[in-house]
């Protein structure tokens, strides 16, 4: 019985544990390596989402942001400008709702997302952005 025992405690030791801690070691030496190609990877996901999903969303945004544009006519006073700040500016599918002329600002937590924001912004030409806050 004894030697059944320290039979399974070897098996668990070799078959579960040794594993686990080597993967927590080689996580640990890799973490940025592996934090970056993470990030890469959902940017890529996330893009893919939006254009597909964005597609889908598209009439229900509208209609979101246009209480947005008539809030904004409503507050409108002479030569001042509408400023939005976009958190989580992300792939920036938000950009095409934006009212005309409104001065935006991004805050985005990861700057890969960059790439991205730059490249929607030259299809919206409507907007003005003032800046991106990356971190």
């Amino acid at each position: 019985m004894g030697e059944e025992i320290d039979v399974w405690v070897k098996n668990i030791i070799h078959g579960y544990i040794f594993p686990i801690l080597i993967i927590l070691i080689l996580t640990r030496i890799f973490r940025k390596q592996i934090r970056s190609v993470y990030c890469q990877f959902y940017v890529v996901f996330c893009n893919k989402l939006m254009d597909t999903y964005g597609k889908k969303l598209a009439p229900l945004k509208s209609k979101l942001f246009g209480d947005l544009h008539e809030f904004m006519e409503e507050r409108n006073t002479g030569n001042s400008v509408p400023v939005l700040v976009e958190i989580g500016a992300g792939g920036g599918t938000n950009f095409q709702f934006y009212p005309s002329n409104c001065h935006v600002y991004g805050l985005e937590p990861m700057q890969q997302f960059t790439e991205t924001i730059e490249t929607k912004l030259t299809q919206q030409t409507h907007i003005q952005f003032k800046g991106l806050i990356e971190g």
